[in-house]
């Protein structure tokens, strides 16, 4: 069983809400199977694992709201969005350790041993966190959310009240949510350049990830080849904006890391100029990332994969 796809082989006539749901229990089991290794020390994967299957649980409830009850599901959005919240601080710190050997290189060589009392820092901040988010597993709410949603998953389709959307076919809901998301990320591309905000580029990214996933989740439902095509291309376009958005986050992290450190005085004075530095040196690499972006996105808006894209999720 992957990742992303249903437990089970779904026809176009399948009724949205058993499809959907059927996505929603693949994620479910990720989540478990994830959740337990994070209450104990470990890298960055299960981590990442774990707030995949997260992100794409918030999409399939988001996306598909119209297959389930109203209040439920807007009740699981919220608790869901919590327990994403709880992962922020530590992913942050996971992506800037592992990133920091290789935007050592872009300082000179004699900065370079400056960096190492700034990882020694977030590696005991990275301690504390991965030791508080272990912490959540225990609570009250995280049990509850465990248990309301399992028994959720088992009966998602209540006599009363029922989604509008529950008993459709999910090739009709599917190619409708998809062919949205299209739309909605060829025109916020469009309307982006080099001078847009952070900000911006960030909402395209969740765009172009969430399109990305209903793909994924009903890809067996469309011709193999247009579909994985189209699922590359949008791959390369979240990818770009990923890394620009890293390093927007990692230059801002940087730039507070230094004038903590400074204003407590916890690391030498070199320290925090190579820091300076290095936040100077990410700003040129983001306009290398960008540049790249637009180079994926002109790929995404060329006639032909534009038609593919019409055919395949036509109304």
């Amino acid at each position: 069983m992957t990742l992303h796809a249903a437990s089970s082989p779904l026809g176009p006539e399948t009724p949205a809400v058993e499809a959907v749901a059927d996505v929603l229990r693949v994620q479910f089991e990720t989540l478990l199977e994830q959740a337990a290794e994070l209450r104990a020390p470990a890298g960055a994967g299960p981590l990442h694992d774990f707030r995949v299957a997260l992100r794409r649980t918030r999409t399939a409830l988001s996306r598909f709201k119209s297959v389930f009850p109203p209040a439920l599901a807007d009740h699981f959005q919220t608790e869901f969005a919590w327990l994403g919240e709880q992962t922020g601080s530590l992913r942050d710190l996971d992506v800037l350790l592992l990133e920091l050997p290789r935007f050592a290189e872009f300082l000179p060589a004699k900065m370079r041993p400056d960096l190492e009392p700034l990882c020694l820092y977030l590696e005991a901040c990275r301690g504390r966190e991965q030791e508080r988010l272990s912490t959540q597993f225990d609570t009250e709410r995280y049990a509850a959310l465990v248990q309301d949603w399992s028994r959720f998953l088992r009966n998602p389709r209540p006599s009363n009240p029922a989604g509008i959307d529950a008993g459709r076919p999910i090739l009709e809901v599917s190619s409708k949510r998809i062919r949205k998301l299209d739309r909605q990320v060829r025109k916020r591309g469009l309307g982006l350049d080099a001078n847009s905000r952070p900000a911006e580029f960030h909402r395209l990214r969740i765009k172009a990830k969430q399109l990305r996933y209903l793909m994924e989740f009903f890809r067996d439902l469309y011709e193999p080849s247009c579909i994985d095509r189209l699922i590359r291309t949008v791959k390369q376009i979240q990818s770009g904006l990923g890394r620009m958005n890293d390093l927007s986050v990692q230059r801002r992290e940087l730039k507070r890391l230094a004038d903590h450190l400074n204003r407590e005085r916890l690391v030498r004075l070199a320290t925090v100029v190579a820091m300076l530095r290095l936040v100077r040196e990410l700003r040129s690499r983001r306009i290398q990332e960008y540049e790249q972006f637009q180079e994926s996105f002109r790929g995404f808006t060329k006639p032909k994969l534009r038609a593919q894209a019409k055919s395949l999720f036509k109304a």
